[in-house]
């Protein structure tokens, strides 16, 4: 029999000391010693027909070991049931040797899941943006629309690069004579003087005609995105391998029909619905930060478990106090979606997949293969809840 005393340290933060009686210590010794006579093997004695006093003068440390996990795994999972707690965290058990002539007493301390107790989260108040879309925007759209239908044709013999063409180039780029990551390419394809490459490199190519070979220094910005080759001097050859003029189609209907529609007046108006549903996006992206800090300001008083924080700060490299916040609202989410009987299917966590094997270019069943491999689909489930939660509340906000 086990007695068990529980003092709550903190609104998450538990500590149980349970009490083994006398008796029953012997009855966990009784069942070790069982289970060690069986793999015991001592010569002049059967496997499994060895006496107690025998086996305890071979195997008495073994014994203890086997004594102690058994009773406080034991004691401790019923500690639990009992006082109705799940551990977010790996208990911390302070042990001592066993005594088989006294109770055995030992305490365990962990972190829980705090309780949430919550306010109301239907009726928040937001400020309801109108997603309008002026002519600059569409005409950008179209302008868009017009590159992707570009047409390649060959220039004029003799024809030298200058801002507009379409370039194939290979280039070779080394530091102190080393060749590095990202410097080098074959084929490679732009368009001349749009800012895709820079400014240096393209200057140093102006006027090459088809066939025509350079090599040149050049001085990395000394803001250059990637640090090893910030303010750094490079060594580059380059090889122009073919000129292009870039043909845009007219905006008429009959690039309209290119594409499979009837109309330019058609394709505008696709393209200012799904401009209108871009910034509708934004805006429910700006509605859920408004969200987010809304219940945080409401539920100000959730204590998060330290050790959890501690793990997600070194995972996420994130500021303590950001991770904290992020943690309070899952805690909240997850007890508005527990309140809403918001779950998750099978297809919703298809989707899911779908579209993280498109944002990756890889295969959705790799994708899923992945999420197995790594016990992660339960994770991946839990985080659609918590999405669908948040669209919950946005839904049920007050637009003003």
């Amino acid at each position: 029999m086990a007695t068990t005393n529980l003092e709550n340290l903190s609104a998450v933060k538990k500590k149980i000391t349970i009490t083994v009686k006398k008796d029953d210590v012997n009855n966990y010794v009784n069942k070790a010693m069982d289970k060690v006579r069986k793999s015991a093997k001592i010569n002049g004695f059967r496997p499994g027909k060895i006496p107690n006093n025998v086996l305890e003068k071979h195997y008495g440390p073994q014994i203890d070991y086997e004594c102690l996990n058994t009773l406080i795994s034991e004691t401790f999972t019923k500690a639990l049931i009992e006082h109705k707690l799940t551990p977010m965290t790996e208990p911390d058990f302070d042990t001592k040797p066993l005594d088989r002539e006294k109770d055995y007493e030992f305490t365990a301390q962990f972190e829980v899941k705090p309780e949430v107790e919550l306010k109301e989260y239907k009726g928040i108040k937001l400020k309801k943006q109108e997603a309008k879309v002026s002519d600059k925007e569409l005409n950008d759209e179209l302008e868009r629309l017009r590159e992707n239908l570009a047409q390649l044709a060959p220039v004029e013999e003799g024809a030298k690069v200058k801002k507009g063409l379409v370039a194939t180039i290979d280039f070779e780029g080394k530091l102190d004579g080393v060749a590095f990551e990202g410097g080098s390419a074959k084929d490679y394809v732009f368009e001349y003087g749009n800012g895709q490459l820079l400014k240096d490199f393209e200057d140093a190519m102006k006027g090459l005609a088809i066939g025509d070979s350079k090599e040149f220094k050049m001085t990395f910005p000394k803001d250059y995105f990637e640090k090893s080759l910030a303010g750094k001097e490079a060594d580059y050859k380059i090889t122009v391998k073919n000129l292009h003029v870039k043909n845009l189609p007219e905006l008429d209907d009959e690039m309209a029909k290119d594409i499979g529609k009837e109309s330019l007046n058609e394709v505008k108006e696709e393209l200012k619905k799904s401009l209108v549903r871009r910034k509708e996006d934004e805006f429910r992206r700006d509605y859920a930060e408004e969200i987010k800090a809304a219940l945080l300001k409401a539920h100000s008083k959730i204590e998060v478990p330290e050790s959890i924080v501690k793990q997600e700060v070194e995972r996420s490299k994130k500021e303590e106090a950001e991770v904290i916040k992020d943690l309070q609202i899952e805690l909240i989410l997850e007890a508005i979606s527990q309140k809403e009987n918001i779950s998750v299917t099978q297809e919703e966590v298809n989707q899911r997949i779908a579209v993280l094997a498109q944002m990756y270019r890889q295969p959705a069943e790799e994708i899923r293969k992945v999420y197995q491999k790594n016990n992660m689909l339960g994770s991946l489930a839990a985080q659609i809840v918590l999405d669908k939660t948040l669209d919950f509340v946005i839904d049920n906000a007050k637009m003003a």
